[in-house]
């Protein structure tokens, strides 16, 4: 979609005005989020100003535009275009701009846990000369990675088997959608902010998502039940700077920019995370909500498609577009997944510091900030 710029500026510069007298940075970038500001993925974003404020002794903050800006789908546009100097960018959106960041995403089903799969995303990400290229191509230079908590079901009513989904209108994507049309299901695609209306309408049945959507985006005033099935984790969101304002920023706050957004993203991993979990135990009774076991064909159903999936995502890649390395790509991924999952064994998840220090020693001190916007150097 092809956004007015000169309209979505105006906006920006309007909506700066407000922004500032609360923010006493040099230069304030404008950062979009196309999602409402009280969603756990987002905590550590909330503290950025603040805390990159503080490292470039008032050089440099941020102003956090939620839902106000850009919406998810006009992102990725937005920042290249510069209406934008940070955004929030959910790959799935953009399998034509972001190909090989999304045969990655495609790979929901390697996923069962989010902070694995956050860490390994972004050990793979940030050091793929051929992703921060593909990056680079769209305007943006990339920063950091995100990942949601592992998908289940939710629905209007129950759909704990699998010849419950036949049928159901199911807002899916990707190996998600895939899913619902293999158990028959009719995968329907949409934006993640127009969902609400859909199901409040009947245009849905269902949705693969987690379940602190209950709360987040107000789903439980549309939405009774929810399946806790494992059918994968999604791991495409990222943090990226247009190319310009990246470059107009001195080296030490790039290290700085670059940092800050590296552990807010993990922040937001971990809290999204935990609040899920605590969804499932004990939020959604509270509010009258059904969380349902998966019956064993629909188990059945899910481990079957899990094993099968992989290979379509590799003929896909190849297929649509030109990814001839596509099986080799796939195995490394899965490489430096289990290289994480081995590195986090033992390792209590409910406790941030513990993975940061691992995060830090393992994956930050390693990175070289040049290479972000000169892969390969």
């Amino acid at each position: 979609m092809k956004l007015n710029k000169e309209l979505f500026t105006a906006g920006a510069l309007l909506l700066a005005v407000f922004a500032t007298a609360s923010n006493a940075a040099d230069r304030n970038l404008i950062y979009a989020v196309g999602l409402p500001e009280a969603n756990n993925i987002l905590e550590g974003i909330v503290e950025v100003p603040e805390r990159l404020e503080d490292r470039t002794g008032g050089a440099l903050g941020v102003e956090n535009h939620y839902l106000s800006l850009l919406n998810l789908a006009q992102t990725l546009g937005g920042l290249r275009d510069g209406i934008a100097d940070i955004g929030f960018i959910v790959s799935a959106y953009h399998p034509a701009e972001l190909p090989n960041m999304n045969l990655i995403v495609d790979l929901a089903v390697l996923g069962e846990d989010p902070v694995t799969m956050y860490a390994a995303f972004s050990e793979y990400a940030l050091t793929s000369p051929t992703i921060l290229q593909e990056a680079l191509n769209n305007g943006y230079v990339l920063l950091s990675i995100g990942a949601g908590a592992a998908y289940g079901l939710m629905s209007t009513e129950p759909m704990d088997t699998a010849a419950a989904l036949k049928g159901k209108k199911i807002r899916s994507f990707a190996a998600f959608g895939r899913w619902a049309e293999g158990a028959e299901g009719i995968k329907v695609t949409m934006s993640f902010n127009d969902i609400y209306d859909a199901l409040s309408r009947g245009g849905l049945d269902a949705v693969v998502v987690s379940p602190g959507s209950f709360f987040h985006q107000s789903f439980k005033d549309v939405a009774s039940y929810y399946t806790d099935l494992t059918i994968g984790t999604f791991h495409g969101n990222q943090t990226g700077m247009n190319l310009d304002t990246w470059n107009s920023l001195t080296d030490e706050q790039r290290q700085v920019v670059f940092e800050t957004y590296g552990v807010a993203m993990a922040e937001g991993v971990h809290a999204l995370n935990a609040f899920n979990q605590y969804v499932i135990d004990v939020k959604a009774e509270e509010a009258g909500l059904t969380i349902l076991e998966p019956k064993e064909d629909l188990v059945a159903y899910t481990n079957s498609f899990s094993e099968s999936d992989i290979q379509f995502v590799i003929d896909s890649a190849e297929e649509k577009y030109g990814i001839t390395n596509a099986a080799d790509i796939v195995s490394e991924f899965s490489a430096v997944v289990e290289k994480w999952e081995k590195l986090f064994e033992g390792v209590d998840k409910s406790d941030f510091n513990a993975i940061d220090a691992i995060m830090q020693k393992e994956l930050w001190s390693q990175i070289d900030v040049s290479t972000l916007a000169n892969p390969g150097s």
